[in-house]
């Protein structure tokens, strides 16, 4: 069965390598006719940071605390344990990871699995909001999500970043693209 993952992830910085995944918020969204999201599946958890480099400009975006989260954040053992718990494949699932503008939060994530040497749920399959509102709405490259926003007629939810609230956000945007005669 194909599962759709609404994924949206904050981070101290943008480089992979350098910078910490720092928190991850899912939701799950079901095809039952029409796109739908399950709002009793998802899912968010703070990490703790193993980088010590950080961009303050990424920090002011994601509002999150370094010195709570080095406290108080899950290992990315434990994170690898409940995304899978969360997730709850059966081995003939596909998981299908998706997201506005999915380039840099796929990395992290992908990033998270490399670095526990545990196999990815998601592998390849990817859908990015971003480029599937240009197709389905004939959007020009470069448009604002605050555009695409306005005409899927969706209130933004969110007044600062945070990744499961996004995750919503992006997956009413997926569902409403989707559901489109």
């Amino acid at each position: 069965m194909i599962r759709y993952f609404s994924v949206d992830e904050e981070f101290s910085g943008l480089n992979h390598l350098r910078n910490d995944l720092l928190s991850i918020g899912m939701v799950e969204i079901t095809k039952k006719g029409t796109f739908q999201i399950d709002y009793t599946r998802q899912f968010y958890l703070e990490l703790k940071p193993i980088h010590n480099e950080y961009s303050k400009e990424s920090m002011k975006v994601n509002g999150l605390n370094l010195e709570n989260l080095k406290q108080y954040g899950v290992t990315y053992e434990n994170a690898v344990r409940e995304i899978k718990k969360y997730m709850n494949l059966q081995e003939d699932d596909i998981a299908v990871f998706v997201g506005y503008c999915t380039t840099l939060d796929k990395i992290y994530f992908d990033q998270l699995f490399l670095e526990t040497n545990q196999k990815n749920p998601f592998h390849y399959e990817v859908i990015d909001i971003s480029s599937l509102g240009i197709g389905k709405l004939n959007l020009s490259w470069g448009y604002s999500e605050k555009e695409l926003l306005s005409k899927l007629h969706i209130k933004d939810i969110n007044d600062k970043h945070n990744a499961l609230s996004d995750a919503i956000l992006q997956a009413q945007e997926f569902c409403a693209l989707m559901n489109l005669k």
